[in-house]
């Protein structure tokens, strides 16, 4: 019933980071898109998060879906 610091969910949280960061970068509109000819790039559509049993994978889903300004 410890937590204990691992290695694997610091990266993990290092990835959600990235995500709710693309999430919620904001968009360019379409006169500026067509003007600048920049897109707005998409580089993590999701999460896929696999594991062992007992490795923390809900627990981090709980903390990131708690934590995040994207709701």
């Amino acid at each position: 019933g410890k937590i204990k610091p691992d290695d694997n969910q610091r990266e993990v949280m290092h990835v959600f980071a990235a995500l709710e960061e693309e999430a919620t970068r904001p968009e360019i509109s379409g006169l500026r898109k067509l003007i600048s000819g920049k897109k707005n790039p998409v580089t993590i559509r999701g999460i896929y998060l696999w594991g062992h049993v007992g490795r923390g994978k809900s627990m981090l889903m709980d903390i990131f879906y708690n934590r995040s300004s994207i709701q």
